[in-house]
């Protein structure tokens, strides 16, 4: 089971489940992707995508990842959908971890020549070496480039750019290609098997703090490989697959693309840019966005409908604003068929005093604090991709307008 965002220490305690049936009835969450063996399958989409052509995931997808769209299947058959999205993600995570450097490990190399470093051996001297000419048969461990790991890497580059589906991701970006040659010019050939490098690796996962960052890339390589032959077969009887991706959080790493230059973005996925609600640590808090500028704004983004959007929430995010003095608020959600004729720009103003229930003209504030549902427009029933890119840059432009910032 891949999972994304790769944060082992988050999902220790999440409770979340991918789907559960209530009253005969199927429901999911905000978690998506694809899983099945050899007998069924199951894909979960974006809940406010047309569901022809799922153009909001993948845009969305394109917007964090920085990757290339594909028109994708959503249905399973040959694993198409479930391939295809493990290879639009191949060329971030790859990028990622390229970044630390290229992997190195020690390796047992075999030699013989006539400058012995390393442990001769013994066996392999006589058979090789009698009558004897000046060389000597030893081993040494060497500090490597040209191992398993890479190997594994060099040879899902191969498998993607070979494919006609899949070639141009690879060259979508210039970072992606230099990558790419530099993975190319330290890989050789692999001795053995296919199967026997993936179960290498997949029994010496990479654990090395610096390189933590390789280990999704090494899982993503092997899903990717056995996907052809192994995922859904008759050999896979008894196991299950599947890619979970958080929606929740790719919404909001794609509301960051659109307001990351005005806001500050903490993220609690990877435990950075957090606040404390009170002196001595205590109250760690991660909102999803407060303003650059010094008269704050808070905003959260919210990946479920605006009707949704209700009492913890209001709570979360009033607490928000009082930590930071703010008297402005936004909750930013997608708005698409699901809100029939709701607009998606919806203010709230913040009572005071004690009003018994009455819901208008009692307690309004002197200074007024307003909280705001505020959708990004997601279209429906469009003739393609470029249109409906097209249209989200208009609905990001008007998100960026409908902000007082």
């Amino acid at each position: 089971m891949l999972i994304f965002p790769n944060n082992e220490e988050q999902h220790i305690d999440d409770d979340r489940k991918v789907i559960e049936t209530t009253q005969e009835k199927l429901k999911s969450s905000n978690l998506l992707g694809f899983f099945g063996n050899s007998g069924d399958a199951l894909s979960i989409v974006s809940r406010f995508d047309d569901s022809r052509n799922n153009y909001f995931l993948q845009y969305m997808l394109s917007k964090v990842y920085g990757i290339t769209p594909l028109n994708f299947s959503t249905g399973m058959k040959s694993n198409t959908g479930f391939l295809d999205f493990m290879v639009l993600l191949f060329p971030s995570i790859l990028n990622k971890a390229l970044a630390k450097g290229i992997y190195k490990e020690y390796q047992v190399k075999r030699h013989n020549n006539s400058a012995l470093k390393g442990k001769i051996e013994v066996a392999r001297h006589i058979k090789t070496n009698v009558p004897f000419t000046g060389n000597i048969s030893y081993t040494n461990r060497e500090y490597s480039y040209d191992n398993p790991v890479i190997q594994l890497i060099h040879h899902t580059i191969q498998f993607i750019k070979h494919h006609r589906r899949y070639h141009r991701i690879l060259t979508a970006s210039h970072s992606t290609y230099e990558n790419i040659r530099m993975i190319e010019s330290v890989a050789t050939s692999i001795n053995g098997s296919m199967e026997k490098l993936i179960e290498l690796n997949r029994r010496n996962v990479v654990k090395h703090v610096y390189y933590k960052e390789y280990e999704q890339l090494q899982k993503l390589c092997i899903a990717i490989l056995e996907s052809q032959n192994i995922l859904f077969t008759s050999d896979s009887k008894e196991k299950f697959y599947g890619l979970v991706l958080d929606g929740a959080w790719l919404f909001e790493e794609y509301v960051n693309t659109i307001l990351g230059d005005l806001f500050y973005h903490p993220s609690n996925t990877d435990g950075t840019g957090a606040n404390y609600l009170f002196s001595g640590g205590a109250g760690k808090i991660y909102p999803d966005f407060i303003s650059r500028d010094e008269g704050r704004i808070i905003a959260d983004a919210k990946y479920k409908p605006s009707h949704n959007i209700s009492g913890p929430d209001y709570h979360q995010i009033l607490s928000y604003m009082y930590r930071f003095d703010s008297i402005e608020g936004y909750y930013i959600y997608p708005h698409s068929i699901m809100e029939n004729a709701r607009e998606p720009k919806r203010s709230m103003e913040l009572l005071e005093g004690v009003n018994f229930g009455a819901k208008k003209g009692s307690g309004k504030r002197k200074q007024s604090v307003t909280v705001t549902k505020l959708g990004i427009r997601v279209p429906m029933e469009v003739e393609s991709y470029e249109e409906f890119k097209n249209m989200m840059a208009e609905s990001e432009q008007k998100l960026r307008g409908d902000i007082n910032i």
